[in-house]
């Protein structure tokens, strides 16, 4: 009877021992997967980033160039204008 519960002892633990190395390899592998999402996902929203700062610059510098252009037109406008009043009065 001895013999036979420590076998049966022993069966139990290698039964339960495989089990918990089964389940720890699922968990490490989903946690695997997990892990690597996350990493694709860190290095497409950092592309994106730099992407956005390209065009954030892009726009800046176009919008720098536009406000120029308006203030030279609004300069070009007050001149005319006095030009006109100058004929005017003429």
């Amino acid at each position: 009877i001895q013999k036979q519960i420590q076998r049966v002892t022993v069966d139990a633990y290698e039964r339960s021992r495989f089990q918990f190395e089964k389940r720890l390899q699922l968990v490490e592998s989903q946690w695997q997967q997990k892990l690597a999402y996350y990493e694709d996902y860190e290095q497409e929203i950092d592309t994106a980033l730099k992407k956005q700062k390209n065009t954030i610059s892009v726009l800046d510098a176009e919008n720098t160039k536009l406000a120029q252009q308006n203030a030279d037109l609004l300069l070009e406008n007050s001149e005319l204008k006095g030009r006109l009043h100058q004929d005017s009065v003429k």
